[in-house]
């Protein structure tokens, strides 16, 4: 039996159940030759030469499953994270291009989220790579802590920091050129040979697996324990300088591990953990 989570809703879903959801998809990219290819909800169309985003938009949106796309909020421009988020000057023919979920589809509840997050917590003490730090580290700063910091920083990468905005408003999958992407809640860049990279190969996972929610929240707590010795060496942070809240600086902190180049970033996770420390 497995666990999904949609728009902040528990599902299970047995073994047949998702045989037929499988055979489902097969039969859908079958019938939509744009599709290239299915994993998990997620789809992928093939970048045409000459293609823009609007062309793309358009000859997607002629598809049954695919005609919310004509939602103008799908559009783009240099502000929009709901649609595709990559710029048009990074497309190149005939790459795979991820697909956005349907806004409605995809939004996450900030209560569900936090505490699906304490189970995130909770499933990883099983990990053989990481259990030990991450345990340590619930100890030290409080399972609640940790979970409502894990919530900020989603809310920060994929709402804005709006407390009026719902998780997962921000498309997860986002293209910082043609090659590299970050994925996820939490915008984890997979570049080889940086901690993102590390962390998906350890647990064995690609990056689509990021967005099933359960994956993304323990890859966000494996994401920080391969940032410890980088974290420790160019900056003397420990991990809990960087995630416990009751820490001073803790938001500068860990903004400088995290997202050094953006200037609001720590006053952004500031008054995103209040959101959760208030309600929860």
């Amino acid at each position: 039996m497995t666990t999904s989570i949609e728009t902040g809703v528990e599902r299970e879903f047995s073994t047949r159940e998702e045989l037929n959801e499988l055979r489902r998809n097969v039969e859908k990219t079958s019938k939509n030759p744009e599709i290239t290819k299915r994993e998990w909800r997620l789809s992928y169309c093939k970048v045409h030469p000459w293609d823009t985003i609007p062309k793309i938009r358009n000859r997607l949106s002629k598809y049954p499953e695919f005609s919310y796309l004509k939602d103008k909020i799908y559009d783009w421009d240099w502000r929009n994270e709901i649609w595709f988020n990559i710029n048009p000057k990074h497309l190149r023919a005939w790459m795979d291009l991820m697909i956005p979920l349907k806004l409605e589809t995809r939004q996450i509840e900030d209560k569900a989220f936090f505490e699906n997050c304490k189970k995130a917590i909770n499933n990883i003490k099983s990990n053989f790579a990481y259990w030990k730090t991450v345990s340590d580290l619930a100890k030290k700063i409080w399972e609640n802590n940790l979970a409502r910091v894990m919530s900020a920083f989603a809310k920060v990468e994929t709402a804005g920091g709006k407390s009026n905005v719902k998780i997962w408003t921000w498309w997860l999958y986002r293209y910082e050129d043609s090659s590299t992407y970050s994925v996820s809640y939490y915008h984890v860049i997979p570049k080889s040979g940086w901690a993102g990279d590390f962390a998906l190969k350890n647990l064995n996972m690609k990056p689509w697996d990021a967005c099933d929610p359960m994956k993304a929240w323990m890859l966000f707590l494996w994401y920080w324990c391969e940032c410890e010795s980088y974290a420790k060496n160019k900056f003397w942070y420990k991990l809990e300088d960087c995630l416990d809240p009751r820490k001073p600086w803790r938001f500068n902190k860990a903004a400088k591990v995290y997202n050094s180049w953006s200037a609001s970033y720590p006053g952004l996770l500031k008054s995103s953990y209040e959101i959760f420390r208030k309600i929860w």
